[in-house]
């Protein structure tokens, strides 16, 4: 029934290059990290057994942050309003749209997703060489879990899983329309390739029934071109997109997207980055919202924030030269290595969390506010934080904001 769904709501599951890396072992520390330990910050309380009841499922937001159907009548849109828009790298879209976490041993990592409260898994196996695990959540975003079945067809998933094992490869910003993104980055010196059309069909259907229009079009950067070299667009045909949301306005559709650990959808990627102020420019040059800066001593680090649409962008560097993001830099270079996924109960999820792992998670107060941080070595190469933290509210339309200094103390 699930797959049913997947594949009537549309969601595409693709994959990119692999993050830019290298060796720095000068980032690397002889001291061993003691992370801080764990606090009580969230108590326990008894829980009733996990079941279906105990699934609640948010109401639906489809409208925010992303732009209406195309033709739709906007009458308090201006003109003026609709070029800002334009003039920009999400054009009025939603952001942040899902993560790919590559890996050698997708069933493993299957099954530990799912000890964690991850539900409702899509297994897929697709024409370009590669097999993934689908996890979709209510409000649109999902997780993706992917290896190579032929190195050939799939080369760049091959020499990132073989290389590192597992970890955070990519994440995907959903946009409004590919050409204009195209032509929003190419003013700003960007080099970007041609929007690339993709679609899922029904499987077994017919030459005839199969519809040659596409469900989305892909962009990405043809150089290096920001720090970590994470990142390519989506644009999704706006009938397809309307019809999601549509779906999802449903609470019987939307159960189907509900999770035991109460995980509602993605809410930050963070990227290890050497220097922050640098890479800081870079993605605001790129179109990313202006942020504030904080501190994670969970993880030795200081950083910045990015807005992308709904979701954010967390630039982390290293305090001193130690920690688990100077590890990260010495053993793999810049890039992802981790995410936060905002939940709609904490405690309900630290249950789960903690239950699945074997282990007890670090709570404590982050930069979105009360959280549970999980280790790498229990997420596919990943360190995943839960949340409270609200949905980003993007200005859409208002085009990026300004490389403002009012909030930005390295």
């Amino acid at each position: 029934m699930m797959r049913c769904l997947w594949l009537l709501l549309s969601l595409p599951c693709v994959a990119c290059r692999p993050s830019g890396g290298g060796q720095d072992a000068s980032a690397a520390s002889t001291e061993a990290y003691q992370p801080p330990p764990l606090t009580p910050a969230f108590p326990e309380r008894p829980l009733p057994p996990l079941g279906v009841a105990e699934i609640k499922v948010a109401p639906a937001t489809p409208d925010a942050g992303m732009i209406p159907d195309a033709g739709a009548a906007r009458p308090e849109a201006t003109a003026a309003d609709e070029a800002r828009r334009r003039d920009s790298l999400l054009g009025g879209e939603r952001g942040l749209d899902h993560v790919g976490i590559a890996l050698a041993d997708l069933d493993a990592a299957r099954k530990a997703f799912v000890d964690l409260g991850f539900s409702n898994p899509q297994d897929g196996v697709l024409p370009n060489g590669i097999k993934n695990v689908n996890f979709y959540f209510s409000d649109g975003t999902y997780l993706e879990l992917l290896t190579f079945y032929d190195r050939h067809k799939a080369p760049d998933i091959a020499r990132f899983v073989e290389r590192y094992q597992a970890g955070p490869m990519f994440a995907v910003l959903a946009v409004a329309s590919a050409e204009d993104t195209a032509a929003f980055l190419r003013a700003r010196g960007f080099s970007v390739g041609a929007p690339r059309p993709g679609r899922i069909d029904p499987a077994g259907a017919g030459n005839k029934e199969k519809q040659p229009r596409p469900m989305w079009h892909t962009l990405m950067f043809e150089r290096p071109a920001l720090p970590g070299e994470p990142l390519f667009f989506i644009a999704y045909d706006r009938a397809v997109r309307s019809e999601l949301f549509r779906k999802l306005e449903d609470e019987s559709a939307r159960r189907a997207f509900a999770h035991a650990n109460t995980v509602e959808g993605l809410r930050a990627i963070w990227i290890a980055v050497k220097d922050l102020e640098a890479a800081r420019s870079a993605y605001l040059n790129a179109g990313l919202e202006a942020g504030e800066a904080f501190a994670l001593p969970q993880l030795s680090a200081r950083g910045v924030e990015l807005g992308a649409g709904q979701g954010s962008v967390l630039l982390l560097s290293p305090q001193e030269g130690r920690g688990p993001v100077a590890e990260f830099l010495a053993r793999r270079g810049e890039g992802i290595l981790g995410l936060s996924l905002r939940v709609a109960r904490l405690p309900r999820a630290r249950t789960v969390v903690e239950r699945g792992a074997g282990i007890k998670v670090m709570a404590y107060s982050g930069f979105f506010g009360p959280s549970l941080l999980l280790t790498p070595d229990r997420a596919a190469g990943a360190w995943l934080e839960f949340t409270t933290g609200p949905a980003r509210r993007s200005a859409a339309g208002r085009g990026p904001s300004s490389d403002s200094t009012d909030n930005w103390r390295p």
